[in-house]
């Protein structure tokens, strides 16, 4: 019984010493967002998507502003006119309006579909630097700072990835 625990413990004792784990992954972390929102072609993409939520917010304004002074003439008419006339002008008031959601509805749809296409195409032009990048660097798993609690700053490559990217475009 002594003899098994001196050789338990000398096991314990010897395994423990083995149980490091050497990795040569090189692993690494970047910013994406900050990568797209910095890097030359980020910017026109950003700038390009920018620009068509602009004009659709400011074609929704227009209209918006159009259908308040439909409904401030139809308030100011409701003493005068009579219910008949006041009711096809409330109804067409709520044609308008109804036009104007599905109006809307179809421009948020399609700016997203724009946006998507330009964030996907986008991608596929950084991708491949990053991808050239790691195997250059034998850098085996590249991480998202999102999803990193903490890590040595020199695992951090977002600046370095977009002057990489900023050479090339």
């Amino acid at each position: 019984m002594k003899n098994f625990k001196i050789f338990l413990l000398t096991f314990l004792l010897f395994v423990s010493h083995f149980t490091h784990s050497n990795s040569v992954e090189k692993i690494a972390f970047l910013d994406l967002d900050y990568v797209v929102k910095n890097s030359n072609i980020g910017i026109e993409v950003i700038k390009k998507i920018d620009s068509l939520n602009n004009k659709n917010i400011e074609k929704l304004k227009k209209k918006q502003n159009q259908l308040k002074k439909l409904e401030d003439e139809i308030k100011k008419k409701q003493n005068i006119a009579s219910s008949e006339e006041i009711n096809k002008e409330i109804d067409n008031l709520k044609k308008k309006i109804k036009s104007f959601n599905e109006e809307k509805n179809l421009m948020v749809s399609e700016y997203n579909d724009f946006k998507n296409k330009e964030l996907d195409n986008l991608m596929s032009k950084i991708n491949p630097i990053i991808q050239e990048y790691m195997k250059k660097n034998s850098i085996e798993i590249l991480l998202d700072s999102k999803n990193i609690y903490i890590g040595d700053v020199n695992s951090d490559l977002t600046e370095i990835i977009i002057n990489e990217i900023n050479k090339i475009n």
